[in-house]
């Protein structure tokens, strides 16, 4: 597998547009099709994931693990991938 650093993806803060910019953002750090990547439901509750986002503001920040990533989320939709 391949290692990337501070691959970035931006999303706002929908919940649709979050999920899918976490996956995509992933599988461009891992130089994969999104649809290979296991769900992100299996990573981390998705619908909390959205619902702390939303409510937390701007400078929230969520960090979890993920198809062999480090995945960071902001309130303001940004996403990084960071290698194990």
């Amino acid at each position: 597998m391949t290692s990337h650093t501070n691959a970035h993806a931006q999303s706002s803060a929908s919940a649709d547009s979050v999920v899918l910019g976490i996956v995509h953002a992933v599988a461009d750090a891992d130089g994969a099709d999104p649809t290979a990547l296991p769900p992100l439901g299996e990573a981390v509750d998705t619908d909390a994931l959205t619902t702390v986002l939303d409510s937390a503001g701007r400078r929230c920040r969520i960090t979890f693990r993920y198809f062999d990533y480090v995945v960071t989320v902001r309130g303001d939709g940004a996403v990084t991938v960071d290698s194990q």
